[in-house]
Protein backbone atom coordinates (compact mmCIF):
# COMPACT_ATOMS: atom_id res chain seq x y z
CA UNK A 1 0.00 0.00 0.00
CA UNK A 2 1.59 3.80 -0.39
CA UNK A 3 1.48 5.99 1.74
CA UNK A 4 0.50 9.96 1.32
CA UNK A 5 2.74 12.52 2.54
CA UNK A 6 0.36 14.92 4.74
CA UNK A 7 1.13 18.32 7.08
CA UNK A 8 2.31 17.44 10.63
CA UNK A 9 2.60 19.16 13.48
CA UNK A 10 4.94 22.10 13.52
CA UNK A 11 4.44 22.23 9.85
CA UNK A 12 6.81 18.81 9.20
CA UNK A 13 5.72 16.08 7.09
CA UNK A 14 4.38 13.31 8.20
CA UNK A 15 4.42 10.49 6.05
CA UNK A 16 2.56 6.50 6.61
CA UNK A 17 2.01 3.20 4.62
CA UNK A 18 2.47 -0.31 5.47
CA UNK A 19 4.46 -2.19 2.86
CA UNK A 20 5.32 -5.84 3.05
CA UNK A 21 4.90 -6.42 6.83
CA UNK A 22 6.39 -3.62 8.41
CA UNK A 23 5.46 0.14 8.48
CA UNK A 24 7.70 2.22 5.71
CA UNK A 25 7.10 5.21 4.14
CA UNK A 26 7.58 6.14 0.14
CA UNK A 27 7.22 8.77 -1.59
CA UNK A 28 3.78 8.63 -4.22
CA UNK A 29 4.37 10.60 -7.03
CA UNK A 30 1.11 10.97 -8.25
CA UNK A 31 -0.06 12.73 -5.07
CA UNK A 32 2.36 15.24 -5.92
CA UNK A 33 1.03 16.16 -9.62
CA UNK A 34 -2.17 15.53 -7.94
CA UNK A 35 -1.59 18.40 -5.94
CA UNK A 36 -0.07 21.09 -8.54
CA UNK A 37 -3.03 20.19 -11.07
CA UNK A 38 -5.58 20.78 -7.79
CA UNK A 39 -4.28 23.76 -6.94
CA UNK A 40 -4.38 24.67 -10.29
CA UNK A 41 -7.91 24.19 -10.73
CA UNK A 42 -9.40 25.34 -7.57
CA UNK A 43 -7.09 27.53 -6.48
CA UNK A 44 -7.28 26.71 -3.00
CA UNK A 45 -4.24 27.91 -0.06
CA UNK A 46 -4.64 24.35 1.43
CA UNK A 47 -3.65 22.25 -2.11
CA UNK A 48 -1.01 25.43 -2.84
CA UNK A 49 0.34 24.85 0.34
CA UNK A 50 0.58 21.04 0.44
CA UNK A 51 2.24 21.40 -3.10
CA UNK A 52 4.75 23.59 -1.37
CA UNK A 53 5.23 21.11 1.72
CA UNK A 54 5.67 18.16 -0.72
CA UNK A 55 7.89 20.31 -2.86
CA UNK A 56 9.97 21.35 0.32
CA UNK A 57 9.73 18.39 2.72
CA UNK A 58 10.03 15.70 0.43
CA UNK A 59 14.24 16.22 -0.25
CA UNK A 60 14.99 17.13 3.01
CA UNK A 61 13.10 13.36 4.28
CA UNK A 62 14.24 11.06 1.77
CA UNK A 63 17.52 12.09 0.21
CA UNK A 64 20.81 10.54 1.91
CA UNK A 65 23.81 12.43 1.91
CA UNK A 66 25.70 9.62 2.28
CA UNK A 67 24.70 8.01 -1.09
CA UNK A 68 24.21 11.12 -2.66
CA UNK A 69 20.43 9.91 -3.95
CA UNK A 70 16.89 9.12 -2.98
CA UNK A 71 16.54 6.47 -0.62
CA UNK A 72 13.22 4.15 -1.29
CA UNK A 73 11.70 4.66 2.22
CA UNK A 74 11.72 5.51 5.58
CA UNK A 75 11.68 2.80 8.18
CA UNK A 76 9.02 3.31 11.35
CA UNK A 77 11.79 4.50 13.56
CA UNK A 78 12.93 7.19 10.69
CA UNK A 79 16.31 4.94 9.05
CA UNK A 80 16.24 5.38 5.72
CA UNK A 81 15.74 2.34 3.95
CA UNK A 82 18.86 2.43 1.11
CA UNK A 83 17.63 -0.35 -0.86
CA UNK A 84 17.31 -0.09 -4.78
CA UNK A 85 14.63 -3.04 -4.38
CA UNK A 86 14.93 -3.08 -8.13
CA UNK A 87 13.99 -0.33 -10.14
CA UNK A 88 11.44 1.22 -7.37
CA UNK A 89 14.40 3.00 -6.29
CA UNK A 90 15.99 3.79 -9.26
CA UNK A 91 12.31 5.68 -10.47
CA UNK A 92 13.13 8.22 -7.94
CA UNK A 93 16.31 9.45 -8.81
CA UNK A 94 14.57 11.17 -12.19
CA UNK A 95 11.50 11.73 -11.32
CA UNK A 96 11.95 13.65 -8.27
CA UNK A 97 14.30 16.12 -10.18
CA UNK A 98 12.13 16.49 -13.07
CA UNK A 99 8.58 17.51 -10.82
CA UNK A 100 10.48 19.15 -8.19
CA UNK A 101 13.17 21.19 -10.34
CA UNK A 102 17.27 22.45 -9.50
CA UNK A 103 18.45 21.56 -5.54
CA UNK A 104 21.25 19.99 -4.71
CA UNK A 105 19.61 16.84 -3.69
CA UNK A 106 18.01 16.86 -7.06
CA UNK A 107 21.53 17.79 -9.43
CA UNK A 108 23.17 14.93 -7.12
CA UNK A 109 20.48 11.95 -7.93
CA UNK A 110 21.07 12.92 -11.79
CA UNK A 111 24.66 12.80 -10.82
CA UNK A 112 24.35 8.78 -9.40
CA UNK A 113 21.70 8.13 -12.64
CA UNK A 114 24.17 9.27 -14.89
CA UNK A 115 26.47 7.00 -13.45
CA UNK A 116 24.44 4.13 -14.32
CA UNK A 117 24.65 4.95 -18.08
CA UNK A 118 26.48 3.01 -20.71
CA UNK A 119 27.74 3.26 -23.65
CA UNK A 120 25.38 1.87 -25.64
CA UNK A 121 22.84 4.68 -23.81
CA UNK A 122 21.04 2.40 -21.87
CA UNK A 123 21.21 2.72 -17.95
CA UNK A 124 22.01 -0.40 -15.90
CA UNK A 125 21.80 0.45 -11.87
CA UNK A 126 22.15 -2.43 -9.73
CA UNK A 127 23.17 -5.32 -10.55
CA UNK A 128 20.56 -7.41 -13.03
CA UNK A 129 19.23 -4.64 -14.46
CA UNK A 130 17.05 -5.74 -17.31
CA UNK A 131 17.69 -2.29 -19.18
CA UNK A 132 14.20 -0.47 -18.66
CA UNK A 133 12.48 2.00 -20.76
CA UNK A 134 11.47 3.99 -17.99
CA UNK A 135 15.06 4.75 -16.66
CA UNK A 136 15.74 6.12 -19.71
CA UNK A 137 12.73 8.70 -19.62
CA UNK A 138 13.08 9.37 -15.99
CA UNK A 139 17.18 10.48 -16.84
CA UNK A 140 15.47 12.40 -20.24
CA UNK A 141 13.16 14.23 -18.13
CA UNK A 142 15.65 15.25 -14.92
CA UNK A 143 17.87 16.71 -17.43
CA UNK A 144 15.47 18.69 -19.19
CA UNK A 145 14.01 20.22 -16.10
CA UNK A 146 17.76 20.65 -14.61
CA UNK A 147 18.91 22.42 -17.46
CA UNK A 148 21.33 19.39 -18.53
CA UNK A 149 21.88 18.15 -21.90
CA UNK A 150 19.83 16.10 -23.66
CA UNK A 151 20.98 12.15 -23.60
CA UNK A 152 20.72 11.55 -27.23
CA UNK A 153 22.39 8.23 -26.84
CA UNK A 154 20.05 7.30 -24.44
CA UNK A 155 16.96 8.16 -26.71
CA UNK A 156 18.44 6.72 -29.76
CA UNK A 157 18.72 3.60 -27.72
CA UNK A 158 14.86 3.43 -26.65
CA UNK A 159 13.89 3.98 -29.88
CA UNK A 160 16.18 1.45 -31.50
CA UNK A 161 15.87 -1.24 -28.69
CA UNK A 162 12.81 -0.62 -27.02
CA UNK A 163 10.51 0.79 -28.95
CA UNK A 164 8.41 -1.19 -31.84
CA UNK A 165 7.54 0.65 -35.14
CA UNK A 166 4.85 -2.33 -35.70
CA UNK A 167 2.34 -1.16 -33.25
CA UNK A 168 4.37 2.16 -31.20
CA UNK A 169 4.12 0.44 -28.37
CA UNK A 170 7.31 0.41 -25.94
CA UNK A 171 8.90 -2.58 -23.93
CA UNK A 172 9.37 -2.40 -20.51
CA UNK A 173 12.82 -3.55 -20.78
CA UNK A 174 14.98 -4.91 -23.79
CA UNK A 175 14.37 -7.87 -23.42
CA UNK A 176 12.17 -8.62 -26.61
CA UNK A 177 9.02 -10.63 -25.23
CA UNK A 178 8.94 -7.66 -22.12
CA UNK A 179 5.31 -5.91 -21.89
CA UNK A 180 4.24 -2.80 -23.26
CA UNK A 181 2.42 -1.02 -20.82
CA UNK A 182 0.74 2.51 -21.56
CA UNK A 183 2.96 4.46 -18.64
CA UNK A 184 5.73 3.26 -20.41
CA UNK A 185 4.67 4.67 -23.59
CA UNK A 186 3.28 7.88 -21.93
CA UNK A 187 6.20 8.55 -20.21
CA UNK A 188 8.50 7.72 -23.21
CA UNK A 189 6.03 10.74 -25.58
CA UNK A 190 7.01 12.97 -22.36
CA UNK A 191 10.42 12.17 -22.53
CA UNK A 192 11.02 12.69 -26.67
CA UNK A 193 9.05 15.87 -26.49
CA UNK A 194 11.01 17.40 -23.59
CA UNK A 195 7.73 17.77 -21.28
CA UNK A 196 8.05 20.23 -18.36
CA UNK A 197 8.09 19.64 -14.81
CA UNK A 198 4.65 20.25 -13.38
CA UNK A 199 5.60 20.97 -9.88
CA UNK A 200 7.69 24.34 -10.08
CA UNK A 201 5.92 27.62 -11.19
Amino acid sequence: MDSSIVPGKNGRATVSGTYGLSVIQRIKPMTILGCRQAGFSMGTAAILNRRKLLKSQTPVRFFSTRLRRYVLGMDEDGTLNPDLDGFDGVFSQGYLPWVFGANIGNASSYQWLTRCVRASGALICFQGDPQYSLSVDIYTLAASSLNRPRPVTSLNWLAKTTFDPLDGGVRDTRDITSEKYSNVAGFTVMAFLGFPNLLTP
